[in-house]
């Protein structure tokens, strides 16, 4: 995933709401969101069947999960970071998947990962370049791409922003986004949605990518809790319609 946007605290009875954009190499075969369970717990998520993991999804206890790669940071890992997120779902709150993460890069190998943990207890940014930092979320959208966030307290940091123009992109593209999905007063879960999938499938926000054998590859709109709700483009979101995803846990 290149993109993912999380609103915590942000709505009146949804702790977590999120819009995320996946970029993957385009022959990668993937699965579309479905109930899976994970270490025993229920969960939506769609599945990478080349590793057999996820690279977002929510569980049964309103937990969500989601995952980008980290670009360029010099460690490489035989364990694929979807099976991390896998293992993250199967928790029952944000505090629980956190230290499944701290002890799994302790006792296997990964490639670097932003991976951010969100329920009703709290939420979490965990980023992995060798050396696991935690970032606790404050109320509000906060932006996580390959290279940094654009945090909802008005924070904004990156691996290396200055070092080339490709990095430099992707945090202007963060900070574009945290303002654009700002969420406003009196707005509702469905209209941030709506707003979000405009976003997302917007080429000049830099989230929505076409490149030779690789791109956006699929979209993500969802909201754990109560009354969960899932929106999923099954292909790059400024040309593939978002359908609602009927499984529920």
């Amino acid at each position: 995933m290149c993109t993912l946007a999380v609103a915590w605290r942000a709505f009146d009875g949804a702790p977590v709401v999120v819009a995320a954009n996946r970029d993957e190499a385009l022959d990668r075969p993937a699965e579309p969101p479905a109930c899976r369970s994970f270490g025993g717990t229920a969960a939506v998520a769609p599945r990478d069947a080349r590793a057999d993991g996820t690279w977002i999804g929510y569980n049964e206890h309103g937990l969500f999960v989601g995952v980008t790669n980290r670009w360029d940071v010099g460690v490489e890992g035989e364990r694929s970071r979807g099976r991390l997120v896998a293992d993250a779902l199967a928790e029952r709150s944000a505090r629980a998947a956190r230290d499944t993460v701290e002890r799994a890069v302790e006792r296997d190998e990964y490639a670097g990962f932003e991976l951010v943990a969100a329920g009703t207890d709290g939420a979490a940014l965990l980023e992995w370049d060798g050396r696991l930092r935690t970032r606790l979320l404050a109320p509000g959208v906060s932006v996580v791409v390959n290279v940094g966030a654009a945090l909802a307290d008005g924070t904004t940091f990156a691996l290396d922003a200055g070092a080339d123009e490709r990095r430099r992109a992707q945090v202007a593209s963060a900070r574009r986004l945290r303002e654009r999905l700002a969420v406003r007063a009196a707005e509702g879960v469905e209209e941030w949605f709506d707003r979000a999938a405009g976003a997302l499938g917007d080429h000049g926000s830099g989230a929505c990518v076409h490149g030779d054998g690789f791109g956006t590859r699929s979209s993500s709109l969802l909201a754990p809790g109560r009354s969960p709700a899932y929106r999923f483009a099954d292909g790059p979101p400024c040309e593939t319609p978002y359908r609602t995803v009927d499984e529920q846990v």
